[in-house]
């Protein structure tokens, strides 16, 4: 089994790479962030790399080099700095997800997970209590 983890620097992503490395010791994981680490280097099967989910050409290049059998998509932006942009915001949020995507297509992934939250709605004081979609 082959996994790619995007946001493998976060702390689920970090967490959920530890789990599965040690729960699954023959798998290779491949886990991505913006944010180089060093945390996974005493696991044998995983390796980290450095990867922006907003460029294009890279995101999918290097799905498909990898050829996940499975991807976990945690990059996001959950509390953007006051300095950042919507359009960068949406370049991670969205793009990026479209990258990650149109990338699995690409190598034949058989399985996506994407998690999600009210983060996705951002946390403004007048959100209502409920949201209906």
């Amino acid at each position: 089994m082959k996994v790619l983890v995007t946001g493998g620097s976060g702390y689920i992503g970090s967490n959920l790479v530890k789990t599965l490395a040690k729960k699954h010791p023959v798998w290779e994981i491949l886990s991505t962030d913006i944010r180089s680490t060093e945390e996974f280097r005493y696991l044998k099967k995983v390796k980290a790399k450095t990867l922006d989910i907003g460029n294009r050409i890279d995101t999918l290049n290097e799905i498909k080099k990898f050829k996940p059998d499975s991807i976990v998509h945690l990059a996001s932006i959950i509390n953007p700095p006051p300095s950042m942009s919507e359009e960068t915001q949406r370049l991670i949020d969205v793009e990026g997800t479209r990258n990650v995507l149109d990338g699995a297509l690409l190598a034949k992934t058989k399985q996506i997970i994407i998690t999600s939250s009210g983060a996705a709605y951002g946390y403004h004081k007048d959100n209502p209590e409920w949201l209906k979609e």
